[in-house]
């Protein structure tokens, strides 16, 4: 059905923004599957899965702007990738929390009735969001369309002598190559523990942007066993943990009941290993207050963040290749 929306009932003009075509449909399944069946925990899969391809595609040197100049097909084939699907649908999950659901909502079905059965571009329905919601979206779609990258958000406080926060702010960094720091709606939870299990007292949304953004209204609350940044998983970006709420999670994250909130808690605790440059290293689930990595020997446990790439191109068979096929050996036909 999205795909009729965005690929037949409104077609874009060019390539470049045919990305939305897929990253909505992407975005569009798991929304109407927690909101409209029996599924509510459709968004913790997304957290899991998809939106962890579009983290790994996006710290490799080969990614790129979700809007791509996509100059002739070969352009497109190239960059149809998990940057369209997986961090596309992302970063449309995070303009949904920008302008708000209902604005959402109302924005795409004006766009759909203003433009039915043509062609449009994606400014297009910028317009319509922006009179839906009263947002400016078009320096927003710069920062997120047209850059690559992703942003790590953490947690900067003070405690006073009652173990309330005295100040609190949310630091925000990017990697050199890709240095953009944007805006972000972001979900806080406070967690407590409360017997034996761990439950969110406090929840708030705010809009992060720069490279560090004041949280008054948390000014004054006690420091919970656990702070979680993006709670309800509507920011794109990395999280990192402040030491109490990461003590939390490797004494026991089975504390946690929400299965979105374990998934983005253990997410957030993986970044945490030294060992994992990108700071998306598998972490089995906490043991003797350790962390334990998980076992990578063949068959056992096989693990889809390993970081291998299940898109090569395909090659021809091993027969059809003959003596070039040996390892060192060159096939000057590979040139052409």
């Amino acid at each position: 059905m999205a795909h009729m929306w965005f690929g037949d009932l409104v077609t874009m003009k060019w390539w470049d923004d045919l990305w939305l075509n897929e990253s909505f449909a992407e975005w569009a399944c798991y929304w109407c599957e927690a909101e409209a069946t029996e599924y509510t925990d459709a968004r913790t899969g997304f957290a899991n899965a998809r939106k962890q391809t579009g983290y790994r595609a996006d710290q490799l040197p080969s990614t790129h702007p979700i809007a791509a100049d996509n100059v002739d097909l070969h352009a497109v084939e190239v960059n149809f990738d998990m940057i369209t699907y997986a961090k596309g649908a992302s970063v449309l999950k995070q303009l949904v929390a920008w302008v708000g659901p209902d604005a959402f909502v109302e924005g795409i079905r004006q766009y759909f009735k203003d433009h039915a059965f043509g062609n449009t571009e994606f400014s297009d329905l910028l317009v319509a969001l922006e009179k839906a919601s009263g947002r400016e979206l078009s320096s927003w779609a710069e920062e997120w369309l047209q850059t690559a990258g992703v942003n790590t958000l953490a947690p900067v406080f003070e405690l006073d002598a009652d173990g309330s926060y005295s100040s609190f702010s949310v630091a925000q960094t990017a990697h050199a190559d890709w240095p953009t720091l944007r805006r972000h709606r972001l979900g806080i939870g406070l967690y407590d523990e409360v017997d034996g299990r761990l439950v969110r007292r406090d929840y708030l949304e705010v809009d992060v942007e720069g490279a560090s953004t004041p949280v008054a209204e948390l000014v004054g609350r006690t420091q919970p066993a656990l702070l979680l940044l993006n709670d309800e998983d509507h920011a794109y970006a990395k999280i990192r943990l402040d030491e109490r709420s990461l003590a939390t999670v490797i004494a026991g994250l089975s504390k946690l009941d929400d299965s979105l909130a374990r998934a983005l808690v253990w997410g957030a605790a993986r970044g945490h290993d030294p060992r994992r440059r990108d700071g998306h290293h598998r972490l089995g689930p906490p043991r003797a207050g350790q962390h334990r990595v998980r076992d990578r020997r063949p068959g056992r446990h096989p693990d889809p963040d390993d970081g291998r790439d299940r898109h090569r191109p395909l090659q021809r068979p091993r027969a059809a290749r003959g003596a070039q096929g040996r390892v060192g050996a060159r096939d000057p036909s590979a040139d052409a």
